[in-house]
C-alpha cells in the first residue's frame, strides 16, 4: 500500500560482544514498543505527538506487565528479573543524569509494581554485564 511503513532496529554490532541475550531481546522490545506508540499516533493530531521521555512514561505506565511477560516467555526469566529488563531503557524517566533515582519515580514503581528502581538497576546492570544471562555467541 502507498502507506506501508518500514520499521528497521538496529542494534550496534559491539552490543552482543558486551551484553547478554536477555539484553539484547529487551532493547529489541523496548524498540519495538516504541514502533508500536509512533505507529499510533500516526493516528492523532501533530500536536499530541510524544516524544522519547514522553512514549518511556507510557511504557513505565502502561506497557512495562506486557513487556516484562515477554521476557518471562522468550528467556525463561524469573519475574522480578524479567521486569528490570524491561525497564532497563527506562532510566531517562527512573533517574537523574547521574544515575540516581528520581525520588517522584521511586515512588510510583514501589507503589505501583512493589519495586525499587535501585533494584531495577542492579538486576539490569547483570545483564548488560554478562554477570547474568545467556552470553551471545
Amino acid at each position: 500500500p502507498a502507506n506501508e511503513q518500514k520499521w528497521v532496529i538496529e542494534l550496534n554490532p559491539a552490543f552482543a560482544s558486551t551484553s547478554t541475550q536477555e539484553y539484547m531481546g529487551a532493547a529489541i522490545v523496548h524498540e519495538l514498543i516504541h514502533s508500536f506508540i509512533t505507529l499510533y499516533q500516526d493516528y492523532r493530531p501533530a500536536n499530541v505527538k510524544l516524544n522519547d521521555l514522553d512514549q518511556h512514561a507510557l511504557m513505565l505506565d502502561s506497557w512495562i506487565n506486557n513487556f516484562s511477560n515477554i521476557m518471562v516467555e522468550a528467556f525463561g526469566l524469573n519475574a522480578n528479573d524479567a521486569f528490570a529488563l524491561a525497564c532497563s531503557g527506562l532510566m531517562d524517566v527512573l533517574t537523574n543524569s547521574e544515575g540516581v533515582p528520581i525520588a517522584d519515580a521511586d515512588n510510583f514503581v514501589k507503589k505501583k509494581y512493589n519495586k525499587s528502581i535501585s533494584d531495577i538497576k542492579k538486576v539490569s546492570y547483570e545483564y548488560e554485564n554478562k554477570i547474568k544471562g545467556t552470553k551471545c555467541h
